[in-house]
């Protein structure tokens, strides 16, 4: 085992969303194509280290909690057209007015936020036990999207609190 290996993708729950309820560019014809979406909580394991622990030692685990960061792109056009006409009959020939006047705008907008308001951090010291190495392995979980036709969208994964220690 090397840092970095995962275990096998488990399943902890599966909700059921209309179409409605997922953007998905991908798709121009969502409700006839994927009525539905299947949203699945996929828990692994994932080895952050390989201690070597011949003697014992200890080993400190630090969490943040509470940092975000948003980014997002806009991209707007706005058309627009205006059309009038005027008729009018005086003392000789008729006139007739036409006007027509036409208007296309573009915008892009960016917005960047990162906030710190309720970053909290937790250091954990474990003392480790004598032994040949140590494997530590952290629990995640991967949420992932699916199409009625099971497909499956761009996967998101997350860390949980959960870790484990193996000896060797």
């Amino acid at each position: 085992m090397l840092d970095g290996d995962e275990t096998g993708y488990g399943l902890s729950a599966v909700k059921i969303l209309p179409y409605t309820a997922v953007p998905d560019p991908g798709f121009l014809n969502q409700s006839a194509v994927s009525p539905f979406y299947f949203v699945a909580a996929e828990p692994y394991y994932l080895c952050t280290a390989v201690l070597p622990t011949p003697t014992g030692g200890s080993f400190q685990v630090t969490e943040t909690v509470g940092t975000s960061q948003s980014d997002s792109s806009t991209f707007t056009t706005e058309t627009s057209m205006t059309v009038s006409a005027d008729l009018g009959v005086a003392y000789g020939p008729a006139s007739l007015n036409v006007s027509a006047s036409y208007t296309q705008s573009f915008g892009t907008s960016v917005s960047h936020t990162t906030s710190h308001e309720t970053e909290v951090q937790t250091q954990i010291t474990l003392n480790l036990p004598a032994q040949p190495r140590t494997w530590i392995w952290e629990r995640q979980t991967q949420i992932a999207v699916f199409r009625t036709d099971t497909s499956q969208l761009s996967p998101v994964g997350y860390s949980e609190t959960d870790i484990i220690f193996i000896p060797s």
